[in-house]
């Protein structure tokens, strides 16, 4: 069940993202190395808990993080200044609100059990400087519902 729902999430991501490529370490963002212009995705599952269950049916509600990374030195912006951070970090966050944008119309095809997708929350722009890569991490919580 929860790997159907990540695989739908990456699903959408390559469809609503398509410059956007799976990190080789999802869970460790620092260790990707990324020269030049690149940007990655990483999806993970976290906290979930059984909500308002129904007779013949569990409810849960799940918690998958997405973290989205992006270099800001990359061609005309390959002097490293604050000005180069702060389109970086709007791109992010830009990025983030299209995706969740798309999962959220969308959430049928992610997977069949899914009910509602809410409760985003989006991190601060984070920077790895060694490798001038920068990286937001967002949540929200999938609803779905498990027959038994």
């Amino acid at each position: 069940m929860v790997s159907n729902i990540k695989s739908g999430i990456e699903s959408r991501i390559d469809a609503s993202l398509p410059s956007y490529e799976q990190l080789s370490y999802q869970l460790d963002i620092a260790k990707n190395k990324c020269k030049g212009n690149h940007k990655g995705y990483a999806v993970t599952p976290s906290s979930s808990s059984e909500t308002d269950s129904t007779l013949g049916a569990i409810t849960m509600d799940h918690t998958f993080s997405v973290t989205l990374t992006d270099s800001y030195s990359d061609g005309a912006r390959s002097q490293v200044n604050d000005q180069a951070k702060s389109e970086v970090m709007v791109s992010l966050t830009d990025d983030i609100l299209t995706l969740y944008k798309d999962i959220t119309a969308n959430k049928k095809s992610i997977d069949s059990t899914v009910l509602l997708i809410n409760d985003l929350t989006v991190s601060e722009t984070e920077f790895i400087e060694e490798e001038k890569l920068a990286y937001v991490t967002c949540s929200f919580t999938v609803k779905y519902k498990l027959n038994i």
